[in-house]
């Protein structure tokens, strides 16, 4: 009797165990004041833009997403993940003003299946993308253009394009608003 009775104690504290997280109170998506946005980069044709719409995205092949955070006034952070690129080549998610410069974002290699994922932390160069270019793209209001490209197409600063190569490249589906 004794064995029985410890036994249906021990399976009650593994099950009271494991219902805790259940009953757990869920934790908050975001920190208070924040906000999530995203936007997906692709390949685009290189021929000749589409009048009024710019350069089509490309099927089948690489494409990414860039999901980030941002509060009233900053974007703070963001993560990028990338699929159908060169294996083992060293990309740079960058913030894009005009040719030719940028803000290096972050950078990683491609694993072995075509595939990069970036973290970034915004919080110090937001006040650049934003206050210090001040800009607005005609005819799509204010926002950053956010493009992936090889690091060796970028100076070693990484503050400047040094080459153009469009067909290794994701550009933006949209502006980071």
């Amino acid at each position: 009797m004794k064995k029985i009775l410890l036994a249906l104690v021990l399976c009650l504290a593994i099950v009271s165990l494991m219902a805790a997280p259940v009953m757990a109170a869920k934790p908050a998506g975001n920190p208070v004041g924040t906000t999530q946005g995203s936007v997906y980069l692709y390949e685009k044709t290189i021929i000749e833009p589409i009048p009024e719409v710019g350069w089509a995205p490309l099927d089948g092949v690489g494409w990414g997403k860039f999901n980030y955070a941002y509060d009233a006034e900053d974007m703070i952070s963001g993560v990028f993940n990338g699929k159908g690129l060169v294996a083992d080549t060293n990309y740079t998610l960058v913030a894009y003003y005009g040719w030719p410069e940028v803000i290096a974002l972050g950078n990683a290699v491609a694993n072995g299946g075509g595939n990069v994922n970036i973290a970034v932390d915004l919080t110090d160069i937001t006040d650049a993308i934003v206050d210090d270019w001040g800009y607005e793209y005609s005819g799509a209001g204010p926002g950053v253009k956010i493009w992936l490209v090889e690091t060796d197409d970028l100076n070693d600063a990484l503050s400047a394009m040094d080459a153009w190569n469009p067909t290794n490249y994701l550009f933006e589906g949209s502006l980071v608003q």
